[in-house]
């Protein structure tokens, strides 16, 4: 079900991204974005199949002092599997791998929209209060 390493994940995550996100026309930008994502030592991925992909977290280790962190950097499930408990299972398999290498904390970011902060509410993650994003648009 769950399948890790970068063998062939810039494609099938591509992939999955662009069936989720059909209107989206810089695929070509999502892929630069996953390909420069997976190029780091650090980098992990893992996708989960069910006959075929349906889903997939991209996450990047960072070194503070002592403290490892992971930043998400993507998260996404193919919209027919999405609120079926896909999202949480692999969320969890990540996090497991996560902490059996030495990391403390995840954090990412994403838009703001309800059905985000449901599903990571119901997984534990909390808003941080002591950070802020902070963006310019040119």
């Amino acid at each position: 079900m769950f399948e890790w390493g970068k063998k062939d994940a810039l494609k099938r995550c591509t992939q999955i991204y662009a069936e989720v996100n059909d209107d989206f026309k810089n695929i070509k930008g999502i892929a630069y974005n996953l390909e420069c994502c997976l190029k780091n030592k650090y980098s992990e991925c893992v996708i989960v199949s069910e006959g075929e992909d349906i889903g997939f977290v991209v996450g990047n280790i960072f070194f503070w002092d002592e403290e490892k962190y992971v930043k998400i950097d993507e998260i996404c499930i193919k919209t027919g599997f999405q609120k079926k408990g896909y999202g949480s299972i692999l969320l969890k398999e990540f996090e497991e791998k996560m902490r059996l290498k030495g990391v403390k904390t995840i954090y990412f970011e994403h838009y703001v929209d309800e059905g985000l902060d449901k599903f990571y509410s119901q997984n534990e993650y909390i808003i941080a209060t002591d950070k802020r994003m902070r963006y310019k648009v040119f």
